[in-house]
């Protein structure tokens, strides 16, 4: 879903407050008065992963990506849609090689993340001076992790991500050299992270 992007390094503009780093600006795709899309799947078999040189454990790490976006018009010449989607599955095996207590706590144990994002943008123009964009954003992810190594399943912790946004954009233009952008993003984040030992 991304057009294009850019980079900036320093002497940022006021528009970029309560930043220290750096700052990429995304430019996203719209939609045009013709319909248009594409998908892409990536598959990464488990299977075919060796075992450690070092201890010849096999620890399989598979992972599945779907992706789509689409795009085209609702009123030809003034009204267009983009959205896109993508999908997320991953499953591995975690090696412990704690020596504690005799090497009681070795083993594999599995570890996953699934994540999915949703996008969707519309555009509007009312005319050729006036123009309004609205964004919208989905995201879930649930993990596991901080297992493998010396940390014992015991440190094993699930963590579960959801956000939500929206950002609207009016464009006025008042002259050749003189334009006005009045924005909006609001943003729902809810982050949760438990340490529960396994059963």
């Amino acid at each position: 879903a991304v057009s294009e992007f850019h980079v900036l390094t320093n002497q940022f503009l006021a528009e970029y407050g309560e930043t220290v780093g750096c700052i990429v600006s995304l430019i996203t795709k719209s939609g045009t008065n013709q319909v248009h899309g594409s998908a892409s799947l990536f598959v990464r078999p488990g299977s075919w992963d060796a075992p450690s040189t070092l201890t010849g454990v096999k620890t399989p790490f598979s992972r599945q990506d779907v992706a789509a976006v689409i795009g085209g018009p609702i009123i030809k010449d003034r009204t267009h849609y983009f959205a896109s989607v993508e999908y997320r599955n991953e499953d591995q095996q975690a090696e412990v090689t704690a020596p504690i207590d005799n090497g009681r706590f070795k083993g594999t144990f599995p570890l996953g993340d699934n994540r999915t994002r949703i996008f969707g943008k519309l555009n509007h123009s009312f005319n050729e001076r006036n123009l309004l964009e609205a964004v919208f954003g989905l995201g879930n992810e649930t993990s596991t992790d901080s297992v493998g190594g010396l940390n014992t399943v015991d440190h094993m912790r699930t963590n579960i991500n959801d956000d939500i946004t929206f950002h609207p954009t009016y464009t006025r233009l008042f002259f050749d050299n003189r334009l006005n952008e009045f924005r909006s993003g609001p943003l729902n984040e809810d982050h949760k992270s438990s340490a529960d030992k396994p059963q």
